[in-house]
């Protein structure tokens, strides 16, 4: 099934079988372009744009964070589109020796990657953003380094609402 969608910065374009990536809990993942897109299944669930300009302030090149609300072609909201990145893989996968033999990755790559984490996360918070969905699941890691952590599908509050 198409969707037909455009933001203010996102010319309008049909998103279709080709652009489909994944499926997850809330919505359906679309690539194209060199960029995410992210359709909820229900519209109503969409990050308002109040959202997306809190969260413009989020500017390190690791946090993957809502850029454009998108609507549909009766102009309601019905998702976002965010930055892609390739040549990535999940942060689970780090979680397992044979993973971490196979591709020689030391304990102090580790290290630097946890650091990374943290330093993504003291940022975050330092701009009066809380994470309130920080789990292994939503985090991707270079996979050329497995030194770069890539903060994607992140729920985030401001302390003041």
């Amino acid at each position: 099934m198409a969707i037909k969608v455009y933001g203010k910065n996102t010319p309008a374009l049909t998103l279709g079988d080709k652009e489909f990536l994944a499926s997850g809990g809330e919505g359906d993942v679309y690539a194209k372009n060199g960029v995410i897109f992210k359709i909820y299944q229900d519209p109503k669930k969409t990050i308002p744009q109040k959202k997306i300009d809190e969260l413009s302030s989020l500017t390190l090149p690791n946090i993957i964070k809502p850029e454009d609300l998108l609507l549909n072609d009766k102009g309601l909201p019905v998702g976002y589109t965010m930055k892609f990145v390739q040549d990535t893989i999940p942060l689970p996968k780090l979680f397992t020796s044979s993973f971490l033999n196979r591709n020689n990755i030391k304990p102090e790559s580790n290290e630097r990657l946890v650091d990374q984490m943290m330093a993504g996360i003291d940022f975050v918070h330092n701009r009066g953003i809380l994470i309130v969905d920080l789990n292994e699941f939503n985090f991707l890691v270079d996979g050329t380094t497995y030194q770069t952590p890539y903060f994607i599908s992140i729920l985030v509050l401001s302390c003041i609402q």
